[in-house]
């Protein structure tokens, strides 16, 4: 027997004497060995570009030393302008939007020598946060009681505020139009207390570098979501009843996903990201609620997959002992632990996340009508609200998963 399969087998030996010590599927271990191996190759190529920048570094002093006038002790045309730009995106990443455009507004000359793609960036950044930080934004921080209106998926929303101890949607008027009376704690829209992850309803109270504003702003959005929806369907909704009821309510919840996740902050759009993932396993499949917050992981997994030059670090789990998962749903679910694990871990980056904010867009585009269980998650692929009639589409994105290819038509 050679050393590699002698090796392998003693892995497997010691990852199942750890799942039945802890309690947990051998298959949870072995996720969580690769994720590790992962962090380590990643830890290694730090150190590496971390020497080979010291030796730059010791080769630009000796130059200097020497009275070089090459590239190392030229001037930088425009660092200045880089140090600024890189601080705009920080703020706008960290979801600091509160003086961000007026901070852009006074560098603008300063930022003008900075190459297009930068300044391509940074009037993005102001697109975004004037489609997600409208007018009435700042008034209801104040705790003011405010009338306002909010275009939402290309619904207009009236909407009465009053601050209130927590988030909910007080009532729902048919006055020329619908408008809706909404209420949420406007002393947490700027909080920077720690968000623990206990407030997503998780038996944990880590942090993970998330803050009572983006728990906020989320439940904000979701909410405007959801009166957007009601606004759409009319007087429709106050007689649902059943199936049609327990279909109204998945998909009430997939659309307040997408909204919080398309018009929040880059950190709330990992917060829902992150709600996604841990909707996912059978024990959720029977909440209409927590299945509609199902399909948002399932779109962000096979996006990575399926596009991975925009994608600088989230994988999935390349295995093949998925048949002992479960049905195509679990093993989905299980090649996404990765994935999720790499979200709970680190923030996404620029690229990354604008690249999620225009995949939700085309994702909310697409499925518009409340009534179609089925969704389209782009790439020939689908997912169903209704978990059962939801297994053979499953089957087909974990195929997508482990060959990092879209079906055909």
């Amino acid at each position: 027997m050679s050393v590699f399969i002698v090796s392998t087998l003693l892995a497997d030996s010691i990852d199942d004497a750890e799942a039945k010590r802890r309690g947990v599927p051998v298959e949870q271990v072995q996720a969580e060995n690769a994720l590790a191996a992962e962090k380590r190759k990643e830890a290694t190529l730090a150190s590496q570009i971390a020497d080979a920048k010291k030796r730059l570094a010791d080769m630009a002093a000796s130059s200097a030393a020497a009275g070089s006038k090459g590239p190392a002790s030229a001037s930088q045309p425009g660092s200045s302008a880089t140090t600024v730009y890189d601080d705009f995106v920080a703020r706008y990443m960290a979801g600091d939007w509160e003086k961000l455009l007026d901070d852009l507004a006074a560098k603008e000359k300063d930022l003008a020598e900075l190459p297009p793609a930068k300044v391509a960036d940074l009037a993005y950044i102001r697109q975004v946060i004037g489609e997600c930080r409208p007018a009435w934004w700042d008034d209801v921080k104040k705790g003011k009681t405010k009338e306002f209106q909010q275009v939402v998926w290309k619904e207009t929303v009236k909407v009465r505020y009053e601050s209130a101890a927590d988030v909910r949607m007080v009532d729902q008027k048919a006055d020329g139009g619908a408008s809706f009376g909404l209420s949420w704690p406007a002393a947490e829209m700027d909080s920077p207390a720690p968000m623990p992850l206990v407030d997503l309803g998780e038996d944990t109270v880590a942090n993970f570098g998330l803050r009572k504003r983006d728990g906020t702003g989320a439940a904000i959005w979701s909410l405007l979501g959801k009166a957007g929806l009601l606004a759409q369907i009319g007087e429709k909704a106050a007689n649902l009843k059943g199936g049609e009821q327990k279909q109204f309510d998945s998909y009430a919840a997939f659309r307040s996903d997408l909204t919080a996740a398309y018009y929040g902050t880059p950190p709330v759009r990992r917060l829902m990201l992150m709600r996604s993932y841990l909707a996912g396993g059978p024990k959720n499949d029977s909440i209409p609620g927590k299945v509609g917050l199902q399909p948002l992981m399932s779109a962000l997994a096979l996006d990575a997959v399926l596009h991975r030059p925009e994608y600088t670090h989230l994988h999935i789990l390349e295995t093949s002992f998925l048949d002992t998962a479960g049905d195509s749903r679990a093993q989905e679910t299980t090649l996404q632990i990765p994935m999720g694990t790499l979200l709970l871990d680190r923030r996404l980056t620029f690229a990354e996340d604008r690249h999620v904010r225009e995949m939700i867009k085309g994702l909310a585009a697409a499925n518009r009508d409340w009534q179609s269980s089925q969704l389209s998650l782009g790439n020939n692929l689908a997912y169903e609200l209704d978990t059962v009639k939801d297994i053979p589409l499953a089957k087909a994105r974990v195929a997508a998963l482990q060959s990092g290819k879209a079906p055909a038509k």
